[in-house]
C-alpha cells in the first residue's frame, strides 16, 4: 500500500511540474510575441502581458519577469498612448 501511496504522490508531482512548465513557456510566448512586434502591438496584446504578470506561473519565472520588464519600458517608449490606454482599461482586481 505504501509504495502504491508513493507512485501516486510521485506521479502527481510530476504532472504538477509539467504544468507549471508549460505555464512558463506561455508566458515567454506572450513577451516573446509582443517583443518582435512592438510597433504592432495590439491593446489585446498588452493585456495579455499585463494579466501574465498577475499569475503565479509567470510571477515566479525569472526569466520572464526580467524580459517582461523590459519589454514594457520599450512599449511606453515606443507606444506610450497604447501602454496607458490598455493600463486604464484593465479592470481592478
Amino acid at each position: 500500500m505504501r509504495y502504491q501511496l508513493m507512485i501516486v504522490v510521485i506521479l502527481l508531482t510530476g504532472i504538477a511540474h509539467g504544468l507549471e512548465a508549460a505555464r512558463a513557456d506561455e508566458c515567454m510566448n506572450i513577451e516573446g510575441q509582443i517583443s518582435r512586434q512592438v510597433e504592432n502591438t495590439t491593446a489585446n496584446d498588452l493585456k495579455q502581458l499585463f494579466l501574465a504578470f498577475g499569475s503565479s506561473a509567470c510571477a515566479n519565472n525569472v526569466k520572464f519577469s526580467e524580459c517582461a520588464n523590459e519589454l514594457l519600458f520599450d512599449v511606453i517608449e515606443r507606444r506610450p498612448k497604447l501602454f496607458f490606454q490598455t493600463l486604464f482599461a484593465m479592470p481592478l482586481f
